[in-house]
C-alpha cells in the first residue's frame, strides 16, 4: 500500500508515518518549500519516507504530487494550529486549515479518485471538547466540515487524535468516526 501523509513533520504526522512504515505501506510525505527545514520529529525514519514537495495553498502542486504519487491513502494531517497566528492571520489559517482539505480532496478527485482519505488536521471538527479520546457525537465550529465529503462522492469518516502539540507525545491510534448526518 502507498500513503500519502499531509503534515508529516506534525507531531501527529511523524507518529502515523512510523506506524505505517511498521506496517509495510511505502510512505510519501507532502513537505512545503521553506527556507528553513524542520525535519526533526521526523529523524528516526527519514531515511524511509519518499518526501515530496507540495502546499495545501497550491492546486496545481497538489495535482502534481498526486499525479505523481498515486496513492492508496491520503493522511491529511496538515493545518496552520499555531494558536497565536490563527488570530493574527485569520485569512491564511482558513486557506490552509479549510480550503486546504478541499484542495487536497479535489486533487484526488482529478487524479486518484480511489484513493482512501483521512482528514484528521483540525480540532474544529470536535469544536468544545468535553472529553479525550473524543468520541461522537461532533460538535464542529467550523462548517466547512460537513460539506466535504458529499461533492467529491468519498465515504465520509472523521479520524480522532488525543494529542498535545507542545511536546511529541504518542496520540493514541486514530479511531474512525462516522460524521454526523450531512444536511443536503
Amino acid at each position: 500500500m502507498r500513503a500519502l501523509i499531509t503534515g508529516v513533520t506534525g507531531q501527529d504526522g511523524s507518529y502515523l508515518a512510523e506506524f505505517l512504515l511498521e506496517k509495510g505501506y511505502e510512505v510519501y510525505g507532502l513537505v512545503r518549500r521553506s527556507s528553513l527545514e524542520k525535519f526533526d520529529r521526523i529523524q528516526l525514519c527519514i531515511d524511509r519516507i519518499n518526501l515530496v514537495e507540495g502546499d495545501l495553498t497550491d492546486q496545481s502542486s497538489l495535482d502534481s504530487v498526486m499525479h505523481a504519487v498515486k496513492p492508496d491513502e491520503v493522511y491529511n494531517m496538515a493545518a496552520q494550529s499555531f494558536v497565536p497566528v490563527s488570530y493574527s492571520q485569520p485569512v491564511l489559517t482558513a486557506d490552509v486549515t479549510g480550503l486546504g482539505v478541499v484542495r487536497v480532496l479535489e486533487a484526488i478527485r482529478r487524479h486518484q479518485p480511489k484513493a482512501k482519505f483521512v482528514q484528521a488536521s483540525s480540532s474544529e471538527m470536535y469544536g468544545k471538547v468535553h472529553e479525550s479520546p473524543q468520541t461522537p457525537p461532533l460538535a464542529a465550529r467550523a462548517h466547512y466540515v460537513f460539506y466535504l465529503w458529499r461533492p467529491h462522492s468519498l465515504p465520509p469518516f472523521v479520524a480522532g487524535a488525543s494529542s498535545t502539540s507542545r511536546a511529541r507525545n504518542r496520540p493514541q491510534i486514530p479511531s474512525r468516526v462516522p460524521p454526523p448526518d450531512c444536511p443536503s
